[in-house]
This record gives C-alpha cells, structure tokens and sequence, in this order.
C-alpha cells in the first residue's frame, strides 16, 4: 500500500493564488532591468510574450495602433454610422528592398481602383489614391528602417458620406417628402397632420437607409484594408505572419 507521505502535495485554490502571485512578481523583478527604469516593455517584447501563448502578432499590433491612435468618437460618428476616416497599420520585423516596394504596388490597386499615383523617398513609399468626385480617398504609407517595417493604410470617406446622406436625405427625403406630403396632405386631403408627418417620417425612412448603408461600407472598407496590410506584411522578408486561429 502506498504511503500519504509519498503522493505529490496538492494545494488548495487560495494557495495555488498565492503561489501565481509571488511568481508573477519575481518575474517582474528579474525582467525590470531588461525593459528600463520605467518599468515598460516595448511592442516587440511583448510580441514575444504573445507568441508564447498563441496570439497572432498582428492583432497586437492592432491593439497598439488603437492606443496610440484612438478611434474617433462623438455624436458625428453615431450619426454616420461609423468613423469616416477607416486606419489600419501594423509594424513587422524585417526591411524592404527597392524591389519590394516596387511589387506591393499592384497590391494596393487591386483594392482600390480609384486613380492613383506613388511616390518614393528614401526607404518610404506613398501611395495615394482617390476615386471619382473624391467620394473615397486611399493613402498607404510603407516605410522601413532600424530592422522593421511600418504599415500605414488609411481610407477617408467624407465624400461618400456626403454623397450618399445628401442624396438619400436631402433629396429623396426632404425633396420628395415636401413636394408630395404637403400639397397631398393640404389639397388633397385637408390634413396638417399628415403634410406634416409624411416628410418626417420620410426623411427619418432616408436616413435609417443611408446610414445602414454607411456603416456597412465602413466595415466592408475596414475588412479591405486589414487584409491589404495583411498582404504587404507578408512581402515583408523575415515577417513572421500567423494564421488565423
């Protein structure tokens, strides 16, 4: 038979905490001198904390962006359905070439057909673009220095939601809801309720439709985007890019 004094000791939940806790801390203190006075770790660093336990890298990086690059909120944003100016960018280990450069052109016009133009200084490229009546406009910024690569994608959208609001509210909505309503609700029927109501209930119809519409754009835009960025990171001699999952 064997023997209590033999079997591995088992701790309870309050012990296993404790034991967590005081490990968490003596890391900290052997890893405080490496990542500086401040106590802070750089993005690489934590990149490799992520890798392992499986975060994909690019969704730090992300998060990152999104820290330093907060997205837009207010009211004007509610209303619209989204933040008009949609931004993706990433930074991956590793540089690139002249001829690097030069292939992920094709990249991003695949993704956006509107008429465009780059531009090369020193070790960035600049992409520019914009669409008919500047409805979207499209700037990648690829730049590569000290052992990495910065990946800028950003898509503005003022235009098209200009387009698309004043077309659908202004002019199917206020146009058509005055113009029909009020004569129809004044002569025709001898209404002020229904010459009122028939334009605002138009208008607010035009509305719920284009911001749907809008938001819906702004995602498909975001979606395009990530995987442009995806794409040039991966041109990237040394990136290391994740499958998803």
């Amino acid at each position: 038979m064997t023997s209590n004094s033999n079997l591995p000791r088992r701790y309870t939940e309050d012990q296993v905490s404790e034991i967590l806790k005081h490990a968490t801390d003596l890391q900290a203190e052997e890893s405080a001198p490496r990542h500086g006075s401040d106590g802070g770790m750089t993005l690489a660093e934590i990149q490799e904390i992520a890798a392992e336990v499986g975060i994909n890298p690019k969704h730090l990086q992300t998060a990152a962006a999104r820290l330093d690059r907060p997205e837009p909120s207010g009211l004007g944003v509610v209303l619209a359905g989204g933040p008009l100016v949609v931004r993706v960018e990433r930074v991956v280990p590793g540089e690139m070439s002249e001829g690097d450069f030069a292939r992920i052109v094709p990249d991003i016009q695949r993704v956006f057909t509107g008429h465009g133009n780059a531009t090369m200084v020193g070790s960035t490229l600049t992409y520019s673009a914009e669409t008919g009546q500047k409805q979207r406009t499209l700037q990648v910024v690829v730049s590569s220095q000290d052992g990495q690569t910065l990946i800028r994608a950003e898509e503005r959208l003022h235009g098209l939601a200009g387009a698309l609001f004043g077309g659908l509210v202004g002019g199917g909505g206020t146009g058509v809801g005055v113009g029909v309503g009020v004569p129809l609700g004044l002569e025709a029927m001898g209404s002020v309720f229904f010459a009122v109501a028939f334009p605002v209930a138009l208008v607010g119809t035009c509305y719920v439709i284009a911001r749907t519409i809008m938001k819906r754009t702004i995602r498909s835009r975001r979606e395009a985007l990530t995987d442009l960025v995806d794409e040039i990171a991966a041109r990237v001699p040394s990136a290391k890019v994740l499958p998803e999952g």
